[in-house]
């Protein structure tokens, strides 16, 4: 009988019967397999368990010297914040030597593993000059990180070149170096210093001439910090991947010569690097080697002089998906005005085609996935200098939204405000969504309407979509009435209002929406207006991709 209804079912029935059964089978399957995997969890925390408890019954000078170490470590390991770098995370760990003697101290067992554990005196500092000679001895051959502070001199600070050899970490705080640096720590070779951080005293001994460092031989330095000197070494780094110089006075020559030997970078950090014009600007135009970073992936320019931007922009060979952040602080229209200009005279590679356009009042992003340009608190009373710059962009035609959240509107923008940024509009032939604050809609919705004819087709083809961002006071029927009347001439179909906090929006202006565009939404966020989904190395400071300082 069974063998009959089979034969009676049809070849598509089968098919689904035996995929119901697949599909059943695979169900068991995930379910099995959820189901280790919650044991496997169980078991682990049960095992983690058992060693606390095993842990907390045995004496505490009982443990096992690899054990021990480690909690040595992180009892007595601290970090030198005495260099007043605005990124003090990337000053290296060093032992507390005084922590570390009162450990010594607690009991025989555990004096024995402190004076036969190396590691533990490789934290070489001239504030424990008794130590010195001890932590040296006992260190035997592991790589010492040296954290001095003060003159070259201080402290017998040049006795330490014997010991060059093994440096692996360098933190100098206030380095006076004086006149002559023929008998300092930095007149030798360093084959494995890997990390170095420099602060001298602030704005001394100008006008230096070429300092080389380690006699130019580091061929393990991966990071390099400086901080408040009045010069830069102008050695060849060919390892180098992060450099951050901070408060310095270097004239463009120098950081030319000094970006020139660094092929390999990745992180490029100027905060507040300025000129005194030591150097004449022929001699520095003359004097300047060419700049190649194909490696570059995160350029930072905050507070620097108009020498330095030529120099990390225009004369470099940059890798086309690298990520600038320019900030200007304090009132620096004139050295805005001429970035603005030349960034704008900066071709965008064929590979690097942005798709989305942010511009405030304090910002302009352009970015996609991998690259991203960043300028902020530019100083401006009108929107032409912004306008006249990006308009120009050869990325434009391929953005395909464009954010304008914040109100970027002077109190009363003129007929050429409006002119400039309607060719702002008019080159972005791609767009297709708007995101605008109401306090920019009255603006938007003038360059969008006048100045044309209204038989011709809108200035923006694809644009098709607009959200609209509102306050809790702003009138709601008021800004529907302003985008229905000029719908046709936006060219907007769909309509989005997003109203910060709890609000309601009454019946008749929802009628006028929905009759007069395809797709009406309204909803409530909470505060503050959401920005466009940007790339994380536009949302992070360059400090975030940095690595921490080795303990090896």
């Amino acid at each position: 009988m069974q063998s009959n209804v089979i034969e009676d079912l049809q070849v598509e029935q089968l098919l689904q019967l035996a995929l119901t059964k697949l599909q059943s089978k695979e169900t068991r399957l995930s379910l099995g397999n959820d189901l280790l995997r919650g044991i496997d969890e169980r078991c682990r925390a049960i095992v983690k368990a058992v060693d606390n408890i095993r842990n907390s019954v045995r004496a505490v000078n009982r443990l096992s010297p690899e054990v021990l170490v480690q909690i040595f470590l992180e009892c007595v390991l601290t970090s030198v914040n005495s260099i007043p770098i605005s990124c003090n995370a990337w000053n290296p760990p060093f032992v507390d030597m005084e922590g570390l003697l009162h450990i010594a101290q607690v009991c025989r067992d555990w004096r024995g593993v402190v004076l036969a554990t190396q590691e533990l005196w490789s934290s070489i500092r001239n504030e424990y000059l008794l130590l010195r000679d001890a932590q040296l001895v006992r260190s035997q051959s592991v790589p010492l990180r040296f954290w001095l502070s003060g003159s070259p001199w201080t402290y017998g600070v040049s006795s330490l070149k014997s010991y060059a050899h093994r440096m692996l970490q360098l933190c100098w705080c206030q380095a006076d170096i004086g006149t002559s640096l023929d008998e300092t720590l930095f007149f030798c070779k360093a084959p494995t210093l890997k990390y170095l951080a420099i602060s001298g005293p602030f704005y001394k001994y100008h006008g230096y001439p070429n300092i080389v460092l380690f006699e130019n031989h580091t061929p393990s330095l991966t990071h390099l910090t400086l901080f408040g000197l009045g010069w830069a070494p102008v050695n060849s780094f060919p390892s180098l991947t992060h450099l951050h110089i901070e408060d310095c006075d270097v004239d463009a020559f120098r950081l030319s010569l000094l970006l020139s030997g660094t092929p390999s970078l990745v992180d490029l950090i100027l905060r507040s690097v300025r000129s005194k014009d030591i150097f004449p600007r022929k001699q520095s135009q003359l004097g300047r080697s060419e700049i190649q970073l194909p490696y570059l992936r995160r350029l930072v320019l905050h507070d620097v002089d108009t020498d330095s931007i030529t120099v990390a922009i225009l004369d470099a060979r940059l890798n086309p998906d690298v990520a600038i952040s320019f900030i200007c602080r304090g009132d620096q229209r004139a050295s805005d005005s001429w970035t603005l200009d030349y960034l704008s005279e900066r071709r965008a590679e064929p590979a690097a085609v942005y798709d989305r356009f942010y511009l405030s009042a304090h910002f302009a992003i352009i970015g996609n996935s991998s690259s991203a340009i960043r300028m902020g608190h530019i100083h401006y009373d009108r929107l032409t200098p912004w306008t006249c710059v990006w308009a120009q962009f050869p990325s434009m035609p391929h953005i395909r939204e464009f954010w304008m959240v914040n109100s970027i509107d002077t109190p009363h923008p003129d007929g050429r405000d409006l002119l400039y940024l309607r060719e702002l509009f008019g080159s972005m032939k791609s767009l297709e969504t708007l995101y605008v604050h109401k306090k920019s809609l009255q603006t938007v919705v003038d360059v969008l309407s006048l100045f044309r004819d209204p038989s011709e087709p809108p200035i923006c083809p694809e644009l098709s979509t607009m959200h609209i961002f509102l306050d809790k006071k702003d009138d709601m029927a008021w800004t529907v009435h302003l985008v229905h009347g000029t719908r046709i001439q936006l060219g907007i179909k769909h309509l989005r209002i997003k109203c910060m906090m709890l609000s309601s929006i009454d019946d008749n202006t929802r009628a006028v929406a929905a009759r007069g565009f395809e797709t009406f939404t309204f909803e409530c966020i909470e505060p503050p207006v959401p920005m466009m989904h940007l790339p994380s190395t536009c949302l992070e400071e360059v400090s975030g991709y940095w690595p921490p300082w080795d303990r090896e």
